[in-house]
């Protein structure tokens, strides 16, 4: 029998989870995240970017697909790419043409491929979470909002 989608979202937060708990070096964690949901969405990338510092830097630290001399030396400002649009809007951006979107940026445009996309912002919060709802945004109809 097929696992539902939301069987299979739940087992891989209890996964990606214990990844964490059980982790003792950063860089591990996240590629240790990458491949698992890679894996888990049948999809040929699947990165982590993190926000710097400065909360305009956002730098590649992770990626399954990717070439890995990448890690740690793509960056780019919250203000640009997919990814970017992500972070600024604290909301998911799906696309299922992500050339042609004006957020495209060219890191993106000179991989292999790529079409699809599926970008969101977490963040992690020493006091509790966030457990607000995703809507649909109806200015932007690849931005879910929250």
């Amino acid at each position: 029998m097929k696992e539902s989608q939301q069987s299979l979202g739940l087992r891989t937060l209890e996964d990606i989870s214990s990844i964490i708990l059980h982790s003792h070096d950063l860089q591990d964690t996240l590629d240790n995240i990458v491949t698992l949901v890679a894996k888990r969405m049948g999809s040929d990338v699947c990165s982590i970017y993190l926000l710097e510092n400065d909360g305009e830097t956002l730098t590649l630290k992770a990626t399954k697909g990717l070439s890995k001399a990448s890690v740690g030396r793509v960056a780019m400002k919250v203000h640009e790419g997919l990814t970017g649009l992500a972070v600024e809007t604290r909301a998911m951006v799906m696309t299922d043409n992500a050339p042609s979107h004006p957020r495209y940026n060219i890191f993106q445009r000179g991989q292999r491929g790529a079409v699809s996309l599926v970008s969101g912002a977490a963040a992690v919060r020493a006091q509790g979470t966030d457990r607000r709802h995703c809507r649909a945004d109806p200015r932007n109809p690849h931005v879910q909002r929250r």
